[in-house]
Parts: C-alpha cells; structure tokens; sequence
C-alpha cells in the first residue's frame, strides 16, 4: 500500500512542476501581440506593395504592387497591379506566401513573415521571368489600423 501511495505521491509531484497541458499558441490571436491589423506598406527592390490584413489577423485580402522602371529580364516594367482576393491569403504562424502573375510571363512570389511586435514585417521575393529569377528582400509597417 506504501508503494501506491509513494507512486502516487512522485506522479503528482511531476505533474506539478513539469505540467503536460500548456497551451500554446496556435493562432495570431493567441500570441502577446497580435498582427496589426490594416493597411502595411513595404519597401521592395522593384518599387513598394501595400497589403491590408483583415480584422480576424488570418488573412491578407489585398495586395498592391508598385513598380518603378523595374527590370527583370526581357521585361521592363513601371505601373501599379492590385490583386483582392476573399478569404484571402492564409497568415499563419505569422508568415504568409503570396504568388501571382504580375505581368506577362512574371511570377512574382512575396514570402513575409510578421514581428514578434505585430507591428514590423519583413521577408523576401522572388520573381522568374522568361527564365530569369530576380530576387531581394522588403520590410514595412502599418499605415493604417482597422478594427
């Protein structure tokens, strides 16, 4: 009977102190500071994009690109391209992925990944064009906030 009691007695004692149940935090709401909701802007090496996160802070439902006398390849380019999208693209684990077709035979892929702040984001992006892959990195911040 000392035996059970005893085994009994170390089993709450880890429990106690190594608990096996933690939560953690499996959404951007789950986190200190969650994503900053709104409009962001960033500072690319082919001109700028501005996305709008929305007010659950899982999704990107617009992007906005900018370019300024951008060379990849055969292509030149300058204009503005918007892109919505409903949901959205997925933030998760606060990271984000966004391909699209920016121009004729442009890919361009947008890999961002959000602050622990929720106020800073940062990533790179890489675009193929006629078989030419042009590539850097961005940073941005909210320039509005909506709730």
């Amino acid at each position: 009977m000392r035996a059970k009691i005893f085994a009994w007695g170390i089993i709450c004692l880890l429990l106690i102190f190594f608990p096996c149940c933690k939560k953690t935090p499996t959404s951007a709401d789950d986190v200190q500071n969650p994503i900053t909701t709104g409009d962001w802007t960033t500072t690319a090496g082919f001109g700028n994009f501005d996305f709008t996160v929305n007010s659950a802070r899982s999704h990107i439902t617009q992007i906005v690109y900018r370019f300024s006398n951008w060379t990849c390849g055969p292509v030149t380019t300058s204009g503005t391209v918007t892109v919505s999208s409903d949901p959205g693209w997925a933030i998760s684990e606060r990271s984000f992925e966004i391909e699209r077709e920016v121009h004729d035979n442009v890919l361009l892929t947008i890999n961002g990944t959000f602050a622990d702040s929720g106020s800073q984001v940062s990533g790179t992006w890489v675009a193929n064009s006629y078989g030419t892959t042009c590539s850097g990195s961005f940073s941005g911040s909210p320039t509005s906030v909506r709730y």
